[in-house]
């Protein structure tokens, strides 16, 4: 537990080339080298993988890199003859201009990307600790049963919870670092996650301000910069669920609205069908992420779209041009309808509580400070005056318009209670979970940010102009390196620092962790020496047993909390205890074939009083259950004798 975070740098490293390359192939063969490769790739590779580990199991094949590589050369190639049929366009954004458009990427990305690593290994403690969490239990054995089947389609990845189809676009990054690396589960788990919060995620606000404010240096180094600012995303999701697939959705999110566009800026038939399917296929990426993510695309690609079908009457000032905004303005609403209603999660999930009084819901959403999170004053002065700009300036309105929707989504969820009829129909999808929806304050808040930065530097210029001609890059340069520093320095304040901390109590080993403790932990990592290879155990999910199955390679028989049972399984779950007494126990334990029992005590991930799984918590040592190790007071192993 105590191994350095060097172990974990080629799986880091890794895991970036995976986030990147096959999208750097698709992109490359399908437009013009630009910005655009480097930025839009890993929603493209999210895509690529998680389609060939879906297809791979249809053809015959094993999960591995192998799908990846004919996937990406196959939809390469489809690129590459759109872009041949569309040859006579243009692309419908230039890329950054010069040298300087591309080192402020650089720049923006590798500070951007230090200041996420710093955080995410903050967060994560070690490179073998896991989230004690209650969703971190199928997540891990997701990986691990999808590297032990040689399957990680979405059509399998669930089945640790009995769940038919599953979202696998974070899930096949993990699989394919211990397949290549031959790592742990959790620092595989962590390595794929450390990658998307320091480089994937700063790459999609980049690419999102690139598309926004053009070559602007400012702009597209304070969307790196403020990509580690908000503690509302990616940190909150670290310490909430732990909802490992909605992080990398969400942090695709602004690559897929940098899609949009430039769609809708692409002129001509040919242009317009290639910058769809560049839509299609980040979009793509992102909702195998998770489906939220793309519901969260569609509520602020809808936002952006109407905004500029209005400016378009406004410039066009005609019935023709209303009529047709007007119309597609009812279908794309009609389209949110049935996507909304399709999206729908059930009662029993979507119970979840406001926080807080509507007033005050808002006040948190606007300042970006969900949950009780302090405030970073400096970031909150630079977001400020990018809002105040797109007030003043028509030309930024449509930067305000994202953000907007996703303060109202989350003070509906925050701050009305549970069976509101606008809470229930706008935020049901989310599960009504204001965890979820306070995450996407950040998404559409860095590009504000942004916007604050390169309006400071547009003063610092103004200012500079004022010195005489020798003087003036002297004083632009020295004002530019100011601003980057106190930028750099505001984005770590408070706001972000104590969500970090929140996470890192979630990752920590102690006696009284959520879902293992450190004795707990321990005797896990003495089943190799306890127990055969070939071993089934069984245990409460609840107090973290089932991780016996990911963290020490033996077979459980219940591989998460949720999910569904059999008759057996039930009563043995309820009356494992009275095995001596109860010849049904032993018929059912030779059925399943269980060899041994852990036996965690009753303190659960939710430390609540589940009776569930009472049969086989706080055993005492008998004829039949033998104790043959035990680290504390409450974390023991049993063999089961005499039900052979």
């Amino acid at each position: 537990m105590s191994e350095s975070w060097w172990s974990a740098a080629p799986a880091i490293v890794l895991a970036v080339a995976l986030f990147w390359l096959p999208g750097l192939a698709v992109l490359s063969a399908g437009w013009r080298w630009s910005v655009r490769q480097l930025l839009l790739a890993p929603a493209v590779s999210v895509a690529v993988m998680a389609g060939a580990a879906i297809v791979a199991p249809r053809v015959g094949l094993s999960w591995s890199v192998i799908p990846v590589l004919v996937v990406t050369l196959i939809v390469a190639a489809i690129a590459f003859g759109v872009r041949w049929w569309a040859r006579s366009s243009t692309d419908p954004a230039p890329a950054p201009a010069g040298w300087v458009g591309w080192v402020s990427v650089a720049a923006a990305l590798l500070i951007g990307g230090a200041l996420g690593v710093h955080q995410t290994l903050e967060a994560f403690v070690g490179p073998q600790n896991i989230s004690q969490t209650f969703d971190a239990v199928a997540h891990l054995n997701s990986v691990k049963w999808a590297v032990e089947t040689g399957n990680a389609s979405a059509f399998n990845v669930g089945l640790t919870s009995d769940a038919p189809f599953y979202p696998n676009g974070w899930h096949v990054v993990p699989t394919l670092l211990i397949q290549l690396l031959g790592v742990s589960v959790p620092l595989a788990v962590n390595a794929a996650n450390i990658a998307i919060a320091a480089f994937v995620w700063p790459a999609a606000c980049v690419a999102l301000a690139w598309v926004w404010f053009g070559h602007r240096p400012a702009a597209l180094i304070a969307a790196g910069v403020f990509a580690s600012a908000f503690g509302a995303f990616p940190m909150l999701l670290f310490f909430f669920g732990v909802l490992y697939p909605n992080i990398l959705g969400y942090a695709l999110v602004p690559a897929g609205l940098a899609a949009g566009v430039l769609l809708l800026r692409s002129t001509g038939l040919r242009s317009g069908v290639r910058e769809a399917l560049g839509v299609v296929s980040v979009c793509a990426g992102l909702g195998l992420a998770h489906p939220n993510a793309f519901l969260v695309w569609c509520a602020f690609a809808a936002a952006i779209a109407l905004h500029h079908g209005v400016e378009r009457i406004w410039q066009d000032r005609s019935w023709r041009t209303a009529g047709i905004v007007a119309g597609l303005v009812v279908l794309g609403a009609a389209a949110l309808v049935a996507l909304w209603t399709l999206a729908r999660t059930n009662y029993e999930m979507s119970r979840w509580a406001p926080w807080e009084r509507p007033a005050q819901a808002f006040g948190e959403g606007f300042l970006v400070a969900p949950n009780g999170l302090p405030i970073s004053f400096g970031v909150l002065a630079v977001f400020l005056i990018g809002v105040l700009v797109t007030l003043r300036q028509p030309r930024h309105l449509v930067v305000l318009w994202p953000f907007a929707v996703a303060v109202a989504l989350f003070v509906l969820a925050a701050g009305y209670e549970v069976g509101h009829p606008l809470r229930e129909a706008l935020t049901n999808p989310w599960y009504n979970d204001p965890f979820r929806l306070a995450a996407l304050l950040a998404l559409p808040a860095v590009q504000l940010g942004a916007l604050g930065a390169a309006t400071i530097m547009d003063g610092i210029i103004a200012v500079a102009g004022r010195f005489r001609p020798t003087w003036r890059p002297v004083v632009q340069a020295a004002g530019g390196v100011l601003l980057l520093v106190v930028v750099v320095v505001a984005s770590q304040g408070p706001n972000v620092s104590a969500q970090v901390a929140q996470a890192r109590s979630m990752y920590e080993y102690t006696d009284q962790s959520r879902l293992l403790s450190t004795d707990e932990m321990l005797l896990l990592e003495r089943l190799d020496q306890r127990t055969p290879a070939d071993a089934v155990i069984v245990g409460s999910p609840r107090t973290g047993t089932s991780l016996a199955y990911a963290l020490a390679n033996r077979e459980v028989v219940e591989m998460h909390i949720f999910g569904q049972r059999t008759p057996d399984e039930v009563y043995l779950d309820a009356n494992l205890r009275n095995i001596d007494r109860d010849p049904r126990v032993c018929t059912i334990v030779r059925e399943l074939g269980v060899d041994y029992v852990l036996d965690f005590g009753t303190y659960d991930i939710h430390d609540a009083k589940v009776d569930t799984w009472a049969g086989m918590q706080d055993l005492a040592p008998s004829r039949s259950l033998v104790l043959v190790d035990q680290q504390g007071p409450n974390a023991r192993l049993f063999e089961i004798v005499g039900c052979g």
